[in-house]
């Protein structure tokens, strides 16, 4: 597949979709700020239509995946995660990055419960001759 340039709006728009502090992740407000003039105004409906557009094209998804790659380092995650947790206004938002704090440090992990069924693949019989030949090998 031949990759095409992007346009310089376009390439404004995975800008600030991938790094401005107000249209970070929200293709909405970055289409607003990078197509929107006074000449021509963008209606918040057509941004919406058309930032889907724009992020479903693979040379613009790329582009604001590269930009995301740079922006966002664990340096950054990590400083994100510590403002929130050293914030008192959002209790909940501030359990949920401890939380999250935890995980990414190992500290924690998921639980997954399983309900039913396992089906394996071991013929029984093997498995009984291996511990079998497994005691031999140890007693020697």
């Amino acid at each position: 597949m031949k990759t095409k340039k992007l346009t310089p709006k376009q390439k404004l728009f995975c800008q600030l979709f991938a790094t401005d502090e107000n249209c970070f992740g929200n293709g909405t407000q970055a289409y607003l700020k990078a197509f929107s003039t006074k000449k021509h105004p963008v209606t918040y409906k057509t941004a919406r239509v058309e930032s889907h557009r724009l992020l479903t094209n693979p040379n613009v998804s790329a582009e604001s995946r590269k930009l995301m790659d740079i922006f966002i380092s664990n340096e950054v995650v990590d400083a994100e995660l510590a403002t929130v947790i050293l914030q008192y206004a959002d209790l909940s938002s501030k359990v949920a990055a401890i939380r999250e704090y935890n995980k990414v440090k190992g500290r924690i992990t998921e639980k997954i419960e399983h309900s039913g069924e396992i089906e394996t693949k071991v013929d029984l019989t093997e498995l009984k001759d291996f511990i079998k030949w497994r005691k031999k090998q140890s007693k020697k």
